[in-house]
């Protein structure tokens, strides 16, 4: 054949080298295309302890951190039930924080993949995957300009977040402890609820919707707490130095002749966390006791909140406390011999008798330190539990539970004043928010 019909045989090779060719032209474009729009690399993630310590299980060995630690992907993060986390995911070439997860005391979640486009050209967005999580936590993300996805899977359903904003998300069992419920609530972003079944559904910014294993509905309710008293120091735009959110003052006190202490609206535009926060400082040597404190008055100046119709009250804050050790900051050990001297604490001023409140004034106190010492109190004669030890230079998010039980239920609640401050010789502390709320009975006008 190839004697009666050699132009033919040629013009077969020639077609299928060019056919070949062809292939191969498009197969390295594909190629080029992909590695270069779609290809991922790892985004950073990091656990940072603020309090107690985390058990981590690789799929290798398993490691207790009671710091700082860089997590790799497949690894499970168990927080103990003292403790607290926060687990950052960051972009390995801007160095910008893409995702900060505070992870509150006995949760689980195990980190599957966290990733980024290879080159900035890439339209490409921030991608995470979480799985197994139970337990309670809270969601910062921050993304910028780029599609942002992070999914977190629970028995009951999986969280799919989708752009900047802060939410919760926490499990739970109904009441007969069989079937897991998820939550999330959505404080100011776009999150979507999706089913086993694949059913889903989008939850509004302040809604929580609520899934159960073993059923195919999705309920969305309102946020939980009425709102009482509202502090958040935190802002993404710039903010002068002593501005602070509507209501709240704040004023410093020293011993004669000493120098007070100060405070202002922290900028940091390399950690999304500390922007904007109320930070609080006194800074010197052979100092005695000084003070700064910042206050709101949630019904007036010359108000009192009832708060009695409140079936329960919730206390929820974001503190950090700042050690600097060639300053000896703090030089008071814990809270110094009377309790009473914490580099942050939180008090609220109240009365069961607006008759004559001034003479039944009370007080409630609950503190936080980090330089722990065994001979000191923890406990101050108005306080009603123990302060806290956090670990320094680390957020560290303080929810109260229900702290109605903490107030004779008997009797009338009104409340005078919130405040929190800085106490001791020295101290360098930050706040980035101070939230009271209070959960009315459902069958009470406006639940």
């Amino acid at each position: 054949m190839s004697r009666r019909y050699p132009q033919a045989i040629a013009w077969l090779f020639v077609l299928s080298g060019f056919v070949c060719f062809c292939l191969l032209s498009a197969g390295i474009g594909w190629a080029a295309y992909w590695f270069v729009f779609e290809s991922p690399v790892p985004l950073s993630a990091n656990i940072t302890v603020s309090r107690g310590s985390v058990r981590l299980q690789t799929p290798n060995d398993q490691i207790i951190v009671n710091n700082a630690h860089r997590i790799d992907m497949q690894t499970g993060i168990t927080v103990d039930d003292e403790s607290q986390s926060i687990l950052t995911f960051v972009d390995t070439k801007s160095g910008d924080t893409v995702a900060a997860l505070t992870l509150m005391a006995g949760s689980h979640i195990t980190v599957r993949s966290a990733e980024r486009p290879r080159f900035n050209v890439s339209r490409g967005g921030y991608t995470i995957a979480l799985a197994d999580y139970a337990g309670q936590l809270t969601v910062n993300s921050t993304p910028g300009t780029r599609a942002f996805q992070m999914s977190v899977g629970t028995q009951a359903g999986t969280a799919q977040l989708t752009a900047a904003g802060r939410y919760t998300l926490s499990t739970d069992h109904d009441l007969n402890g069989q079937a897991q419920q998820f939550h999330v609530f959505n404080q100011g972003g776009v999150a979507w609820l999706i089913l086993p079944t694949m059913r889903e559904q989008q939850v509004w910014p302040n809604k929580i919707g609520s899934a159960a294993t073993g059923s195919d509905l999705i309920e969305m309710a309102d946020s939980a707490y009425t709102l009482l008293i509202s502090g958040l120091f935190q802002s993404s735009q710039p903010v002068a130095d002593q501005a602070l959110p509507d209501g709240w003052q704040c004023v410093s006190g020293a011993d004669s002749g000493e120098p007070s202490g100060q405070f202002e609206r922290y900028h940091d535009a390399q950690d999304p966390a500390d922007y904007g926060a109320l930070h609080l400082w006194r800074i010197g040597s052979q100092l005695h006791h000084g003070e700064t404190s910042c206050l709101i008055y949630p019904a007036g100046r010359d108000g009192w909140l009832n708060a009695t119709p409140y079936q329960s009250l919730r206390l929820h804050m974001r503190l950090k406390l700042t050690t600097k050790p060639e300053l000896h900051i703090p030089d008071v050990p814990a809270c110094g011999i009377q309790a009473s001297e914490c580099p942050i604490m939180i008090e609220i001023t109240w009365t069961s008798d607006l008759s004559n409140p001034q003479s039944a004034l009370q007080q409630w106190h609950h503190g936080f330190y980090s330089l722990a010492d065994a001979t000191y109190p923890l406990t101050c004669d108005t306080c009603r539990l123990a302060h806290e030890h956090v670990n320094s230079d680390v957020w560290y998010v303080y929810d109260s539970g229900d702290l109605r039980s903490q107030f004779p239920t008997d009797k009338p609640l009104y409340i005078e004043q919130l405040s929190v401050y800085a106490s001791g010789h020295q101290y360098d502390a930050r706040i980035g928010e101070i939230t009271l709320s209070g959960d009315l009975p459902a069958s009470s006008p406006g639940s």
